[in-house]
């Protein structure tokens, strides 16, 4: 057995994986934070990538940092979320092309993020320094974002 399909064993022989499956609406809530953790993440972002494409105004600069903090806020509970949700059947979603897309999808936006928090430091100085970038990263964040929601509804169809 491989190193990798001895952890995916291991994960789903977890008794944190059998609480998942067999405490009563544990999976349910989980699943409902997930949910919750989403929205977070999504509903900050989309304003903060639509100020970095110029579509929404100087106005909301202000909120901008804010937004930034719930958008982590959010992602720490979907991600905490659907690794717990991911733990019950680990060696099912390991081979299935939704999963490993959305997670492919999430390493993409993170990473979009990662660079423009490196290349550029703040979100003032990418606007007033680099409007080609901040567009760009702009673009690729609701490009990732919103992909890696679909993937996620996939999942359960494939």
């Amino acid at each position: 057995m491989s190193h990798v399909a001895e952890l995916i064993a291991a994960v789903e022989g977890s008794s944190f994986a059998s609480f998942v499956s067999l405490t009563p609406f544990a999976y349910a809530v989980l699943s409902a934070a997930h949910i919750i953790g989403i929205a977070l993440l999504v509903g900050s972002i989309v304003p903060v990538d639509l100020r970095l494409l110029g579509v929404l105004g100087p106005h909301f600069d202000a909120a901008l940092a804010s937004l930034v903090r719930i958008a982590v806020l959010g992602f720490a509970i979907a991600a905490s979320t659907g690794a717990a949700l991911a733990s019950v059947r680990l060696g099912e979603y390991a081979s299935n092309p939704a999963f490993l897309g959305k997670m492919a999808l999430l390493a993409a936006a993170g990473l979009n993020a990662a660079v423009l928090r490196i290349a550029h430091g703040s979100l003032e100085e990418l606007r007033t320094r680099s409007r080609a970038g901040a567009r760009r990263s702009g673009t690729l964040s609701l490009l990732f974002w919103t992909a890696a929601i679909f993937a996620g509804r996939l999942i359960a169809f494939t």
